[in-house]
């Protein structure tokens, strides 16, 4: 039974492959449970915002540290400042807007 039922979750893992890290994970062996994550809507706004500020301020510093890079040393110069850039934006912002949200959910 516990068999079938495995190959079963398997077939909806497939079905909804692009939700995969967010709803089920995957049992290292074949005596494994899996598990199922669900998220409250609270929860599920503040991942949102976190990994949306993070990827938008990525950006945002790649392109900045990349401008930096090339008016100090251009070619390596670009490289490494936008890599340098992306990084910071990105960990500060999502880091940031966990902090807001976490405020924001104290209150009500």
């Amino acid at each position: 039974m516990a068999k079938r039922i495995l190959q079963n979750l398997q077939e909806v893992d497939m079905l909804f492959a692009c939700f995969h890290n967010s709803l089920i994970a995957n049992p290292t062996s074949q005596s494994e449970i899996p598990t199922i994550q669900i998220l409250s809507g609270a929860d599920y706004a503040e991942n949102m915002v976190s990994n949306a500020a993070g990827i938008g301020s990525g950006w945002a510093g790649a392109s900045a540290g990349a401008a930096i890079g090339t008016a100090i040393f251009p070619g390596l110069g670009t490289i490494i400042d936008g890599l340098i850039g992306g990084i910071d934006g990105g960990i500060g912002a999502s880091s940031a807007s966990r902090k807001v949200t976490s405020i924001f959910r104290r209150k009500r």
